[in-house]
């Protein structure tokens, strides 16, 4: 709602919002809400915040795997910049 609310009324006033784009607009608003929400927690975790290991019995790392969170960042990206 902060990113409608911050946007909206400029588009509307340079006259490229209308009432066709309404829908995708509010899209857009709501991915870019979450990809914000996504980009703090993942640049919270540091230079590697989009991993976690997984460790054997002897606590070595038996595995890295891609945390979910960074997998959705991805996926956003990809559907704000069609």
């Amino acid at each position: 709602l902060q990113i409608w609310n911050h946007l909206a009324p400029v588009l509307v006033q340079m006259r490229t919002l209308t009432t066709a784009d309404v829908l995708p607009f509010g899209r857009y608003c709501q991915l870019f809400a979450r990809y914000l929400e996504l980009d703090s927690f993942l640049m919270s975790r540091g230079p590697s915040g989009t991993t976690f290991t997984s460790k054997g019995s002897d606590n070595k790392v038996k595995y890295v795997h891609e945390l979910p969170q960074a997998a959705e960042y991805r996926r956003l990206i990809e559907q704000l910049i069609r």
